[in-house]
């Protein structure tokens, strides 16, 4: 090799090394995994409109982004299709949070010989970042058939849409030992054979927490948990979350907690069903405490036990809910062995003019209400009749002052 041959490559090269490259799918490599196989970190690797049958795509622990297209409307024309040969991406023990998806159709994807991660499987202690992208049409038959997060995996979804999945756990996604991020996402329409139609979560005392916040969990089924379902000492938390027209066959329309002490934060749990127990959540734990924190349960409707909330079970466990409401979810009542309590201002059941509210005491009263109490049920409320003004089930004499005072031409 002479010497001005080694210079000029030696230049290659350095320049290489000092700044990232964008690699271009199909122009620079006919397909994404060559792309990935030829890309060094820092890179990024754009891929034109189209659909890409392509799986098992692991970006073997380089900090790399793939992104995908965007029409003139930002609507994503890149499709990665898995057909049902393995998971379409495969995040490998130790990948960095450096590692990008973003603006991608994933469908397709079958992980069911990883046990998990149709769409994405996140192996063990692997990490990366999703961003944008359309997670549909997968599946496992292990856990989560959109995304599945192996032990102390630590991956961050934002803006994300994870829909019509299956699994047998965590139809949508599945979190294993904490730690994962999941933000401004629509988790929908996804389905479990066994638990989490929407989402699961499970741990093994781990001190990671999976944080959820600003998602929307909306029709998804399952026997336990339609949209979520928290088991073996997990400790999710939910933030600004509305878990809407989910379905259980079972037990917890909206949620499903078997063991575990998930936080919920200004969420709504609202038209949500379950064919027994907990039609908005179901908690089967001896013994538990749903701690409700300036909270609303109100106008739900009966089937059997605890639509607002059903808590029975095994080992002791809390539930803390801080400015939630519980509205519209079958079946009705609070119900179980275990008990719910209210901090202050305590909100509990107030009887007015025939319906049942949610507030406080002082407000009840004011109101001209009945206060059933902390421990009251929408259904004690006594059914409204003619000239019962007051509400209270009772024609009386306040309900002939309340008419002599408004005496006169209606206003």
């Amino acid at each position: 090799m002479t010497t001005r041959l080694f210079v000029a490559l030696m230049t290659i090269a350095m320049c290489r090394l000092g700044s990232a490259a964008t690699i271009t799918v199909p122009d620079d490599y006919s397909t994404i995994a060559e792309a990935i196989a030829a890309a060094a970190d820092n890179d990024t690797i754009s891929i034109m409109p189209g659909i890409y049958n392509e799986h098992a795509l692991n970006p073997s622990g380089k900090d790399i982004t793939v992104q995908g297209s965007l029409d003139v409307d930002d609507n994503l024309k890149t499709t990665i299709n898995g057909q049902g040969m393995d998971s379409v991406f495969v995040f490998g023990v130790g990948q960095g949070d450096n590692t990008v998806l973003k603006n991608l159709i994933i469908t397709g994807g079958d992980g069911t010989a990883r046990n998990g991660g149709g769409g994405i499987n996140f192996e063990n202690y692997a990490s990366g970042t999703i961003e944008g992208c359309i997670i549909y049409g997968n599946q496992a038959s292990g856990f989560g058939g959109g995304v599945g997060c192996g032990g102390y995996s630590h991956p961050t979804l934002i803006n994300c849409s994870i829909q019509n999945n299956a699994a047998n756990w965590g139809g949508g996604i599945h979190c294993s030992h904490g730690g994962v991020t999941i933000t401004d996402c629509v988790i929908a329409m996804n389905e479990a054979i066994y638990g989490g139609g929407g989402i699961s979560c499970s741990s093994f005392e781990s001190d990671s927490v999976t944080v959820i916040s600003g998602c929307s969990i909306e029709a998804n089924t399952s026997p336990r948990g339609g949209g979520a379902h928290v088991s073996l000492s997990a400790n999710p938390e939910f933030n600004d979350c509305i878990f809407i027209t989910n379905e259980a066959s079972i037990d917890g329309g909206g949620i499903y907690v078997h063991i575990g002490d998930p936080t919920f934060n200004d969420c709504g749990i609202v038209f949500n069903t379950a064919t027994e127990n907990g039609g908005g959540i179901c908690s089967t734990q001896e013994g538990n405490t749903i701690t409700v924190v300036n909270g609303e349960i109100w106008n739900n409707t009966a089937l059997i036990n605890g639509g607002g909330a059903f808590i029975d079970g095994g080992i002791d466990s809390e539930l803390v809910l801080t400015n939630c409401t519980f509205k519209s979810n079958t079946p009705n009542q609070t119900g179980g062995s275990g008990k719910i309590t209210a901090a202050s201002p305590m909100t509990a059941v107030c009887c007015l003019n025939g319906s049942c509210m949610q507030g406080t005491e002082v407000d009840c009263i004011a109101a001209g209400g009945t206060w059933l109490g902390e421990s009251g049920l929408c259904n004690d409320c006594p059914s409204t009749c003619d000239g019962d003004i007051t509400g209270d089930g009772q024609l009386g004499i306040q309900d002939l002052l309340i008419m002599l005072e408004t005496w006169g031409p209606c206003q």
